[in-house]
């Protein structure tokens, strides 16, 4: 048995739309009418079953402006950038308000901040929405790359797929695929993989808000060690492979986990990890993070 890691550039490979740039494209391509010059947070409204409701079109405007702000209009960094988003900021447009003696009226700036909080914690949480949406809206591959077919056991081989798509499965009939962030049509996993602590880091921040504000930064998180927990039995199932195969994968500081727990899996001295030759310009950085996560077998290169 052979082992595969598959990242985006597989997907891409295949010409499908399933880069950050296209998330960004697919957004504007729904909600025409975005107004991403200026910050406005919407407001939440109650529904006709009591659920709280908001604007997905405001919604889309106001996480279209975060998120241009901190990684620009191409988001080829746009997980990194939903653990830059500010949110302190969000609160700089709220005035402050005095009662007829001209002393601040700190318990109605309160109120302010507690609505303002809420609308941000209906609205932000939305980019995970609008992400699923969009894996939905990507059409299947139709064509194979031969060269992947050639070298591919489809029944046997393990496939550690991070992509949302359906490819392996549906063009190339793999059995035994691995989802480690989701799939379409099931629950879908993207985040950064920050550390804010909003209870340091500003004290100007809105006292009696921190934990809120905290739980925004946190649900916009990737628990990798949740996706290990979770699909841990799975991985270990290559523990006596052969050669294990990259495929457009990033190797990033948010993938590391994986990359150890899959060093940790198998008898690398016993293993060759070969990389498509088509990343030939970043294969020593691979090497070097492999090596550094516990392998200690041979590097190869392959082509397809």
């Amino acid at each position: 048995m052979n082992a595969f890691i598959i990242g985006n550039g597989f997907d891409l490979a295949h010409d499908l739309p399933t880069s950050y740039s296209d998330f960004h494209s697919y957004i504007f391509e729904r909600f025409p009418n975005l107004n991403t010059h200026y910050m406005y947070v919407p407001t939440t409204v109650i529904g006709h079953h009591g659920e709280t409701v908001v604007s997905e079109e405001d919604t889309a405007s106001l996480l279209c402006y975060l998120l241009n702000d901190v990684c620009g209009d191409d988001w080829k960094d746009f997980e990194n950038a939903l653990g830059k988003i500010d949110l302190f900021e969000r609160f700089n447009d709220l005035e402050r308000v005095y009662d007829r003696d001209g002393d601040r009226n700190l318990w109605h700036e309160a109120y302010n901040n507690e609505d303002r909080t809420t609308d941000l914690s209906c609205a932000i949480p939305m980019i995970k929405v609008f992400f699923s949406d969009w894996i939905k809206s990507i059409q299947p591959a139709n064509k194979k790359i031969k060269g992947f077919s050639e070298i591919i056991d489809s029944e046997n081989d393990l496939f550690i797929t991070f992509n949302y798509t359906h490819t392996l499965e549906e063009l190339y009939g793999c059995k035994k695929v691995v989802h480690m962030h989701g799939e379409v049509g099931k629950e879908i996993i993207i985040g950064h993989n920050g550390t804010k602590d909003y209870t340091e880091e500003n004290p100007s921040t809105p006292i009696g808000y921190y934990n809120s504000l905290q739980d925004i930064y946190d649900g916009l998180r990737k628990n990798t060690d949740e996706v290990i927990r979770r699909h841990y039995d799975e991985i270990k199932s290559i523990a006596d492979c052969e050669k294990i195969y990259s495929y457009g994968f990033s190797y990033s500081n948010v993938d590391i986990p994986y990359i150890k727990m899959i060093c940790e899996s198998i008898k690398s001295s016993n293993v060759s990890w070969l990389f498509n030759a088509y990343d030939c310009n970043r294969i020593d950085y691979y090497k070097e993070t492999v090596s550094k996560n516990g392998f200690c077998g041979k590097f190869s290169k392959y082509t397809v």
